[in-house]
């Protein structure tokens, strides 16, 4: 505390309000030409969360969650070799793409570990419903299935660790999916599904979708499916296992699923690496282009496949075969 730390560091720089004159965002008339629009805000998110002990889900907060600000997270204490512990300014969050620009495998890894179990994935299967009642799912990890029935399953996500909504930040520009599949173990064929995006879509005036962070264009969100913090998200699939052709003879099924990270999507990643000199050297370009994917979390099922009377039932149908059912193959997993 002495005159000179106090001036180095005012109060100011313990508060998340520090934090939100950059994490909560507003578009002025004078940036969209148009009306005032609400940018990135990570602070509200926050604020009104019980990581911020708000909220009606502070209620029933365990003794175990603490309440934090930003800099808990972001700058977390870290000790020197001295044994003196200071604010780490690695600022760690999400920003894997500037750290593999740079070839900083280092920062790379640590956003890594940051980043796993931060938002939980879990598998339930449903089974075929008897009657008008929905059955109730099974969380088991060996579930069995009829063979030749259409198979339903949730994929449940929940915000553990992040105080905000997830993604945060610069939510129109992350990448965040959820991955399907359904094999037999060992089996070369697939099933596989990543088209349930977890983000924020802005659009300009004509509906179009902002691929290209153009705050000036923006005039609106069509979908944002980010999820708040301790809050749930469920997706439902459905599969026609019959397209498939191991499920006919195989035993059992695997039905995996996790949730990816990527920081730039594929189109922002091409606009932004265009900007590269054209000397600059291939292997920059391609960590340009492709940041690190990472996984968050990840859950797997065995299907155990019953037999049926019925053989026709389990015949995949007749317009499967050849090409087509290659195609098929990559889209037969369909969100709900």
């Amino acid at each position: 505390p002495s005159p000179h730390g106090t001036r180095l560091r005012p109060p100011v720089l313990k508060t998340a309000e520090l934090c939100a004159t950059c994490h909560k965002v507003g578009l002025l008339p004078e940036v969209t030409q148009s009306q005032w629009l609400r940018g990135q805000n990570d602070y509200d998110a926050w604020q009104q969360s019980l990581a911020a002990g708000n909220g009606v889900a502070a209620i029933y907060r365990p003794p175990t969650v603490e309440v934090k600000r930003c800099q808990d997270c972001h700058m977390p204490l870290t000790k020197l070799r001295s044994g003196q512990l200071v604010r780490s300014h690695r600022f760690l969050a999400a920003n894997t793409a500037l750290a593999a620009l740079r070839n900083d495998g280092e920062t790379v890894e640590r956003t890594r570990e940051f980043l796993r179990g931060a938002v939980s994935l879990d598998l339930a299967v449903l089974p075929r419903p008897a009657g008008a009642q929905e059955p109730l799912p099974n969380l088991d990890a060996q579930v069995s299935v009829q063979r030749g029935e259409p198979l339903r399953f949730d994929v449940v996500l929940r915000n553990r660790r992040v105080g905000h909504r997830f993604p945060g930040g610069t939510n129109d520009s992350n990448d965040v999916w959820v991955e399907v599949e359904v094999r037999a173990p060992g089996g070369r064929a697939a099933l596989r599904d990543a088209t349930h995006r977890v983000r924020a879509q802005p659009v300009d005036e004509h509906g179009e979708p902002l691929v290209r962070r153009d705050p000036q264009r923006m005039r609106g969100v069509v979908y944002d499916t980010s999820v708040a913090p301790a809050d749930p998200q469920v997706v439902r699939y459905r599969v026609d296992l019959r397209l498939l052709p191991d499920s006919l003879t195989a035993s059992e099924l695997v039905l995996s699923a996790a949730l990816r990270y990527r920081k730039f999507t594929p189109d922002y990643a091409r606009f932004a690496c265009a900007k590269l000199p054209s000397a600059a050297p291939a292997e920059l370009r391609q960590r340009c282009l492709e940041p690190p994917t990472i996984e968050i979390a990840a859950a797997t099922r065995r299907l155990v496949l019953s037999s049926r009377a019925e053989a026709s039932a389990a015949e995949p149908p007749a317009e499967s075969a050849g090409p087509a059912e290659r195609h098929r193959t990559a889209t037969a997993i369909h969100p709900q």
